[in-house]
């Protein structure tokens, strides 16, 4: 019987050492975000995102139950990609990932720490601040960049952007049923 519960155990032990370092990796933790988005599961995906994020992934959500959009191939397409997370850099309570996918398209995600864990921040002023910080990157033309500063700094009000893509999501919904009546026809 000991020699039964000591292998156990330890199984048991490097189990749940590896259940909880994965929090405290901001490496596996944008790993596990990543997958949980490629998924369109964006329940799964909050419980790796900031408190703050909350916002954004239920923008997400509600834009992808407007869109007519066939989740089955897209999320076929998605797993066809190689993507490569580097290892992270980490500065105090904030950290950076680079996820590449293909070898060619690099894109930062920004964790901070939040009650201790490493979490995703994938609210609405750091995705504006990485694609303003990639489009400069890629050389994109100054005034561009201001206009789409402004832009967003209006879309920052939740209320107005949910309205917006409530509307849009109605319009896209009567398009696709105006375009499967045309398909039948």
């Amino acid at each position: 019987m000991k020699r039964l519960f000591l292998p156990l155990l330890l199984g048991a032990i490097t189990w749940l050492s590896a259940c909880s370092s994965s929090e405290n990796d901001p490496q596996a933790v944008t790993r596990k975000f990543y997958e949980a988005m490629k998924t369109f599961n964006t329940e799964e995906a909050a419980k790796y995102a900031t408190k703050e994020s909350k916002g954004m992934l239920d923008l997400m959500k509600m834009g992808m139950s407007f869109a007519a959009l066939n989740q089955d191939s897209i999320k076929a397409e998605m797993a066809k990609q190689k993507i490569a997370f580097s290892e992270p850099v980490i500065n105090g309570e904030e950290a950076t990932v680079s996820v590449t996918v293909d070898g060619k398209d690099k894109t930062d995600f920004k964790l901070k720490k939040e009650e201790g864990q490493w979490k995703v921040a994938f609210d609405k002023n750091t995705l504006m601040k990485t694609g303003i910080e990639k489009a400069q990157q890629e050389g994109a033309d100054p005034a561009e960049l201001e206009e789409a500063k402004r832009a967003m700094e209006m879309l920052k009000n939740s209320d107005s952007l949910k309205g917006l893509l409530e509307k849009a999501g109605g319009a896209l919904q009567d398009a696709g049923k105006q375009l499967d009546s045309l398909g039948k026809q």
